[in-house]
């Protein structure tokens, strides 16, 4: 608060102690935004006939595996790169895991492996194994 005074002024103080702070109030706010953003991401994407995925997995300080998916598409005559999404692997990272959890995702969010034009990998054999790799199962 004492930053608030000495930036914004006393009124403004009074302004920020009506917000609430609770830990349910701040989640499902972060979760509202989350929500809105990756829907606009989603309606700019599904307006573009074309798309291009970078995608490579990742293990977090708990050691558990995340994939990270980033997305590259042509708007308003530039090329937009966004961030996807960082879903856990909940099963063994193999390419055909992978596949399953970003196929999962792009489901949910209507999104066609048809306008897919190019995957970008670390080159991992999960990712380019020749039967079972990622890019085999977007094939």
């Amino acid at each position: 608060m004492e930053i608030v005074r000495l930036m914004l002024g006393p009124n403004e103080v009074k302004e920020v102690n009506n917000v609430s702070l609770s830990a349910d109030t701040v989640k499902r706010r972060i979760h509202d935004m989350s929500s809105d953003i990756l829907g606009t991401l989603i309606k700019k994407l599904l307006s573009t006939e074309t798309f291009v995925l970078q995608i490579d997995e990742t293990t977090d300080i708990k050691n558990k595996a995340q994939l990270i998916a980033i997305l590259r598409f042509v708007a308003e005559d530039f090329i937009k790169e966004h961030y996807l999404s960082c879903k856990e692997v909940l099963e063994r990272t193999t390419g055909e895991e992978i596949f399953r959890v970003t196929d999962d995702f792009f489901k949910i969010c209507n999104i066609q492996w048809s306008n897919c034009i190019a995957v970008c990998t670390d080159g991992a054999a999960a990712m380019l194994g020749s039967k079972k790799g990622f890019v085999s199962c977007v094939k």
